[in-house]
């Protein structure tokens, strides 16, 4: 299957990736390599007190997955412009 250019992409379209487990240990790793260790991330005491409860991954993390998620399905293939 061709990979889809953003003009290509149809409202309501679904494509199924397989499913994918986020571990303590990548978002921790990814904490560090991104510069990005704010205890909402880190700390399970401070995101505990939080309105969310617990500690959260990075936004960031999850659009990289995704990208993942869609390049071994091959929803990216033939679609990179490089220079």
């Amino acid at each position: 299957m061709p990979g889809k250019f953003i003009e290509d992409w149809v409202e309501g379209s679904v494509d199924i990736s397989p499913g994918r487990t986020v571990t303590e240990t990548e978002v921790v790793a990814y904490s560090w390599i991104s510069g990005d260790v704010n205890p909402m991330h880190t700390d399970e005491v401070y995101a505990s007190n939080s309105p969310i409860g617990a500690r959260i991954a990075h936004g960031t993390l999850g659009m990289s997955i995704a990208t993942g998620l869609s390049s071994q399905i091959g929803g990216l293939v033939g679609t990179a412009i490089a220079a």
